[in-house]
């Protein structure tokens, strides 16, 4: 067993009760375990809302563990993304910011790949590739930033690019995204925008983090 993994199996606890444990401490939506090949629990995802500290909630999920299955979870394997939200199952992603973008050409082939910045010093990054066009340049840089999203939110929902497209309103110019949000509960459209100021790809970086930042709803399948 590497360092920082734990097998349930060794403790007789089922999966389910352990996240249903977990997702009783204080601040914690959602818990999403991954395992690997021989059963050891090697991350642990969890969504939680911004009312607490994240190490704090931690140190909760690692106490709830040890005294009620006697199961020792290594801190470094626990991950939490923070959400802000008024009701149950509406939440607001407002710790993500652009950090830098980079692209590479192979061929005829571009591959956009943006990297977000969340507060606590984390980074998320996501790519896309497609055709070196002009035309399918700010496409590649929406894709890249919904997958940094996906990776923030550890695969909780799934969001789809239905569109991107740049505009000018008044003497400037602006970028509209409108994405699917996909859940358990059906499909939602999303809209954001953002206005150039010195640089396009990061426009629709912000345009992407806009539409998602609106509304995530996670009230998903377990």
């Amino acid at each position: 067993m590497l360092m920082g993994e734990c097998q349930l199996e060794s403790v007789n606890i089922a999966p389910d009760q352990l996240l249903a444990a977990i997702e009783e401490v204080a601040g914690v939506v959602m818990a999403k375990p991954e395992f690997n090949e021989s059963g050891h629990l090697i991350q642990l995802h969890v969504i939680a809302g911004t009312e607490r500290n994240p190490k704090q909630i931690v140190r909760d999920i690692e106490s709830v563990c040890r005294t009620r299955f006697d199961l020792e979870i290594d801190h470094r394997v626990v991950s939490v993304a923070q959400i802000e939200g008024e009701d149950e199952g509406d939440f607001f992603i407002s710790r993500l910011y652009p950090q830098k973008i980079e692209f590479s050409t192979s061929g005829s082939v571009l591959e956009a790949r943006v990297h977000l910045a969340s507060t606590d010093g984390s980074e998320y990054s996501g790519s896309a590739k497609g055709p070196a066009a002009a035309a399918n340049k700010i496409r590649l840089v929406a894709l890249a930033t919904l997958e940094a999203i996906k990776e923030y939110l550890h695969g909780f929902v799934e969001l789809i690019l239905d569109d991107v497209h740049k505009f000018n309103i008044g003497s400037y110019e602006s970028v509209l995204v409108g994405l699917t949000l996909v859940t358990a509960k059906g499909d939602e459209n999303l809209v954001g925008s953002a206005i150039v100021h010195a640089d396009l790809s990061e426009a629709v970086i912000k345009a992407v983090l806009d539409a998602v930042n609106r509304r995530v709803a996670l009230l998903v399948a377990s």
